[in-house]
């Protein structure tokens, strides 16, 4: 009997374990962020008087995914970022007005690696690495501070499956000040 649990036990330490593959892209991909913000206008009201126009700052950038490239001896796959923006004022503001900014870019920014379950982020504007994305977090794990998410004190609460785009994702919820309905695709 003994023998037989000893097996048993060995079969199922052999079959391999089954992770959500991070599915990072590496070519041709191209995804858009929205932001929305309030932001002040600063402009003349009259020749000789300036004022601040309260209103909210909609901003859309969109990232696109270029060739590989080498950034501090690694190889990586290279990431522009273009953006427009646009402000409205706020009903009632003394001047009703909506500015259109030019579109900016495409900019170089850096470069995405994955290595095992981890992708990791070349910043240009630091040039250096930085975590981007753990796909590997287990309940009870605390949540690496990388340069998506800085919130020292996030834990993950429970983890989940949901369906996006017909492919099952695992979602993490997480726990910790200021993180009340917080949760990680």
């Amino acid at each position: 009997m003994r023998t037989l649990h000893l097996l048993i036990g060995t079969l199922l330490l052999a079959v391999p374990g089954q992770a959500q593959p991070s599915h990072w892209p590496t070519s041709n991909a191209s995804w858009k962020v929205f932001h929305t913000q309030a932001h002040g206008l600063v402009v003349w009201v009259s020749p000789f008087q300036l004022d601040i126009i309260n209103g909210l700052l909609f901003t859309e950038v969109t990232y696109t995914l270029g060739n590989d490239t080498l950034l501090g001896g690694q190889q990586y796959t290279a990431v522009y970022q273009a953006w427009d923006s646009q402000f409205e004022s706020v009903p009632g503001a003394q001047v009703d007005t909506t500015v259109n900014y030019p579109p900016q870019g495409p900019v170089f920014r850096g470069g995405f690696r994955s290595m095992g379950q981890q992708v990791y982020f070349w910043n240009v504007q630091d040039q250096s690495e930085h975590l981007l994305y753990d796909f590997d977090l287990q309940v009870g794990d605390p949540l690496p501070i990388s340069f998506v998410y800085q919130n020292a004190n996030a834990t993950v609460a429970s983890i989940d499956t949901l369906l996006l785009g017909g492919q099952a994702r695992r979602r993490f919820h997480l726990q910790g000040a200021g993180l009340l309905g917080s949760f990680l695709v």
